[in-house]
């Protein structure tokens, strides 16, 4: 009785020492291995998971959105954009605006940024900055204050908001854009995982 007790309180205190915030990097590569395509079953229902426990999503906005979320033209598609986290989001803002210049794909490290979700499949290659490109270009991802845009919202705020959207059309909501790799689907199809999450008692 004694060594299942002890047994019992060592695996808690694993669980307290391994638990904490989500790699929600390492989890969408392996919920989603490659762009477009979906690993299995148990690898998305971690990530779905995690991301609907968090306290709260962080929406891009602009100047131009007002306190709406802004609607983003990502890989093409109409998309609301959101983060699990600010600082990602600030850094978006900054891509969008002034991207990187390109890099030749052999001269990538293992592990780069994603910022393909930046142009529409087969743009070209962004051209190198030039030095003497003149004033840098307005950003409208920050206010006046200098700080990045962003509406925040639990996880069922955000699914209430997306249920009752009549903006303009809204293809994907994408998470993470920009990072190692960036994920979403359908605003319908967000809510309906939300749901069935909450029907297993999964999430709240």
């Amino acid at each position: 009785m004694k060594l299942r007790a002890l047994a019992l309180l060592l695996f808690i205190a694993v669980a307290a020492c391994t638990s904490g915030p989500a790699d929600f990097g390492t989890l969408a590569l392996d919920a989603y291995p490659e762009s477009g395509k979906m690993g299995d079953r148990a690898a998305l229902d971690r990530l779905w998971t995690a991301l609907f426990k968090l306290p709260k999503w962080y929406f891009v906005r602009t100047q131009i959105s007002g306190e709406e979320p802004a609607v983003e033209l990502v890989d093409g598609k109409s998309s609301l954009v959101a983060f699990t986290e600010p600082a990602a989001l600030a850094r978006y803002g900054r891509v969008r605006v002034s991207p990187p210049p390109a890099q030749p794909a052999a001269a990538a490290p293992a592990g780069a940024l994603d910022t393909s979700p930046f142009a529409a499949p087969g743009a070209p290659p962004a051209a190198a900055a030039d030095v003497d490109a003149g004033p840098a270009k307005p950003n409208p991802y920050v206010g006046s204050d200098g700080k990045p845009l962003y509406v925040e919202m639990t996880p069922a705020q955000a699914c209430d908001y997306l249920s009752k959207y009549r903006g303009p059309a809204v293809e994907l909501v994408r998470f993470n854009v920009g990072t190692r790799r960036s994920w979403g689907g359908p605003p319908s199809d967000v809510i309906d995982i939300h749901e069935m999450l909450k029907k297993d008692k999964k999430v709240p």
